[in-house]
């Protein structure tokens, strides 16, 4: 997949600049077309640009720092950052699938790292998982290490 993704989106980029020369004004139903088409292949090709990133540099980072526990998904740097007070974090636990054994397509969607995970826990009436591709072994150790340290991080009742 590292190296198809670049020759998919050369050759993506060498069909639209094909298809943006035969745009004519006197054409018209066919241009509208064409301009569809074209967008439609601009958007598909920033979703393989985006998987090839995430696959090639792509990496889940947890912290509990300051009372919250932070998640983000880090490409090279940038990437979105999803903040839970530690106090509203409940129900932490290694959940499957576990492993990197792709079946279905909503697996493959979890496997990619567009979803899901094998740790999950509650925050806000809502269930968030991370810890794409980790073994259960592995899922259960980075549990134990997580769950220690948001009983620390935790906020003494007053």
């Amino acid at each position: 997949m590292l190296l198809l993704a670049p020759v998919l989106l050369i050759i993506m980029a060498l069909i639209g600049v094909l298809a943006v020369s035969w745009l004519q004004p006197s054409f018209w139903p066919q241009d509208v077309f064409m301009a569809f088409w074209l967008v439609f292949l601009a958007a598909y090709g920033l979703g393989i640009a985006y998987l090839w990133l995430w696959i090639a540099f792509g990496k889940e980072l947890v912290t509990v720092r300051q009372g919250n526990l932070i998640l983000k998904k880090d490409i090279m740097g940038f990437g979105r950052r999803k903040v839970f007070p530690v106090s509203e974090v409940s129900n932490l636990r290694a959940n499957g699938p576990f492993g990197s054994r792709v079946e279905n397509l909503p697996t493959q969607i979890d496997y990619l790292g567009f979803r899901g995970g094998v740790i999950a826990f509650e925050s806000r009436g809502k269930t968030h998982k991370f810890g794409i591709q980790l073994e259960e072994q592995e899922a259960r150790e980075v549990f134990a290490k997580l769950a220690q340290r948001l009983t620390t991080a935790r906020p003494e009742p007053r």
